[in-house]
């Protein structure tokens, strides 16, 4: 079964979407004058839902409201919050385990094998990432279910896009955006069914474009230097990379609007932004000092190093033989620039890929359509009623060229650019509703079409987000509670060559039930000595859910053979069950 993450969109969503977009497009270009009534109908509609001139706090709190209660009716439906798959996922709540028993980091781990992936085993035991997913998923640590936290990434999520349209556009337009924002990534993605999805970080992208809006019509307003500190705290705490990408244009913005005004206007604005942003940054260096041992360097490179990975960017993983590569072993240095080509394959597949995934294929048409239009008020000076779009077009743009440098992606990567992509989709959408090209008097009809198209989108997307009770992330789970509710203490091996992210408390060796990979025949010779306080058990692929008495010896002289036989197996008094079914039984 396919990881959550990857099995957006399924083909039943892909079918719907482009078949669907096709038919709707041509109904409206047979039928402009009903296309056109549609779309001002929809937006007559839209406008009861709020009333007009309510303010972005106002708009923000029910926005959030309605996104809480559709997450946890989301989880009712999927039968439960979602369970960790990927050794990202174990990363980030390691993190935020340990922020709950009031700790930054837990001492070593001397046995390899305990530790998953993306993980420090030395100098501490702690995530290699930067700490503000994990600081997301702590309420629901806390509480003692994760998923909790979802619900609130959610209401975040949706809440902060509600506060960023309502600065920068009227009411009605304000809630389409809510909307489809609920719809696509809060609901309809995996951002919020699993526990590194891209919420957090685009929550901090709208609240920083928020606060930019704001501080371009008032230069003196404290709350507009406030979001936008938070908001770019957030992208530092969680996307740094494309985070700084993002809001550097609009810094640059920001810095031509009110380089002519009096600095007695800017004070309170400037102090907000030193004290929130210094704060937070004096956050990180001290996260950054409690692991590695260094302000400046941070946990992802000192990963990186212990790991002998090679870096991150495209030019890095350059090999002779013209390929990108991701793992050191593979990697055979050179001059070659090379390179450019697949960073521009790169770059196409991506400017292709992000804007589908964040607003979806009907405003990535009104995109194409409006774009013109949109390219002539780049130049236009910002008033109190109108602000300049080319800051938003510019991140996306910058953004993009970043995502071309990385090899790796998933599409929460893009998510700084949720907000400016956002503004720039409804911008092109209105302009086509109120002002439709005499060529394509039918395009104020994407505007329903945008919303027909997404509901029944999100609803069949749904079941690509329950897990399976054979995936293995399940099976990890049910053998946990099993060997929970027969007591004692317990370590289940994985077998080498067979696939299952290790995912173990932060201090591993105080737990009940622990994981361990086969990290080679010395490493697992000297954890399975150092545990023999516990019972042994051992996994593989063909056993599904369960786990048979392991006796190390046996297995460490038969590692690449077959499941031991009845004539191998260790005597009955070694064997106090034959499996975990066993145990079920009596």
């Amino acid at each position: 079964m396919l990881h959550t993450s990857t099995a957006f969109p399924s083909h039943l969503v892909l079918l719907l979407e482009a078949g669907g977009l096709c038919l709707l497009l041509l109904i409206a270009a047979a039928l402009p004058a009903r296309g056109r009534d549609a779309g001002l109908c929809t937006l007559r509609l839209i406008r009861r839902l709020a009333p007009r001139g309510m303010s972005g706090p106002r708009l923000a709190l029910l926005a959030a409201t309605v996104g809480l209660l559709a997450a946890a009716a989301t989880t009712a439906l999927l039968g439960g919050f979602p369970i960790a798959g990927c050794p990202d996922e174990h990363a980030y709540l390691l993190a935020a385990e340990t922020f709950a028993e009031g700790r930054l980091t837990n001492p070593p781990v001397e046995h390899p094998g305990l530790v998953g992936q993306h993980c420090l085993a030395r100098p501490v035991h702690q995530s290699k990432y930067f700490p503000g997913q994990s600081l997301s998923l702590l309420p629901g640590v806390v509480l003692g279910q994760p998923g909790l936290s979802l619900w609130l990434h959610t209401a975040l999520l949706v809440g902060a896009a509600a506060l960023c349209f309502r600065s920068w556009m009227p009411t009605s337009w304000a809630v389409v955006g809510v909307l489809l924002v609920l719809l696509r990534l809060g609901v309809g993605s995996y951002w919020n069914h699993t526990y590194w999805g891209g919420s957090v970080a685009a929550a901090g992208g709208f609240l920083a474009w928020a606060g930019g809006a704001r501080l371009l019509r008032r230069p003196e307003s404290s709350s507009g230097a406030l979001m936008l500190s938070i908001g770019a705290m957030t992208l530092a705490g969680t996307r740094p990379f494309e985070g700084m990408l993002s809001l550097l244009p609009l810094g640059v913005a920001l810095a031509l609007e009110l380089r002519r005004l009096p600095l007695r206007r800017l004070v309170g604005s400037a102090a907000i932004l030193a004290l929130v942003g210094g704060s937070g940054l004096a956050a990180l260096a001290g996260y950054n000092q409690a692991i590695t041992g260094s302000p400046l360097r941070t946990p992802h490179e000192l990963y990186a190093d212990t790991t002998s990975l090679p870096g991150e960017f495209v030019w890095q993983r350059w090999g002779a033989d013209g390929r990108l590569h991701w793992y050191e072993d593979d990697l055979v240095p050179t001059d070659d620039l090379g390179w450019i080509g697949a960073a521009a394959q790169l770059l196409l597949q991506r400017a292709a890929k992000a804007p589908y995934f964040l607003v979806g294929p009907a405003l990535c048409v009104a995109l194409l359509m409006a774009a013109a239009s949109l390219v002539r008020t780049i130049h236009e000076p910002a008033t109190t009623r109108r602000l300049p779009l080319w800051p938003a077009a510019v991140a996306v743009a910058t953004v993009l060229l970043g995502h071309a440098s990385i090899e790796a992606y998933f599409p929460h990567y893009s998510a700084p650019i949720a907000a400016p992509l956002w503004l720039l989709a409804l911008a092109a959408l209105r302009r086509l509703v109120w002002r439709p090209p005499a060529v394509a008097r039918w395009s104020p009809a994407l505007l329903p079409i945008a919303l027909v198209l997404q509901i029944p989108a999100t609803a069949l997307q749904q079941p690509a987000f329950r897990h399976d009770p054979d995936d293995i992330a399940s099976i990890r789970v049910a053998v946990t509670r099993r060997l929970e509710q027969v007591g004692g203490r317990h370590l289940v091996l994985v077998a080498a060559g067979h696939g299952m992210a290790v995912a173990n408390p932060p201090l591993p060796l105080q737990a009940d039930v622990i994981w361990a990979i086969d990290a080679g025949d010395d490493a697992t010779r000297r954890l399975l000595a150092a545990v023999q306080d516990r019972r042994l058990w051992l996994w593989r692929g063909e056993l599904g859910g369960e786990v048979v008495p392991l006796d190390p010896e046996h297995y460490l002289l038969r590692r690449e053979a077959p499941v031991a036989s009845s004539a191998d197996a260790p005597p009955a008094a070694e064997r106090p069950a034959k499996s975990t079914a066993d145990l079920d039984r009596r």
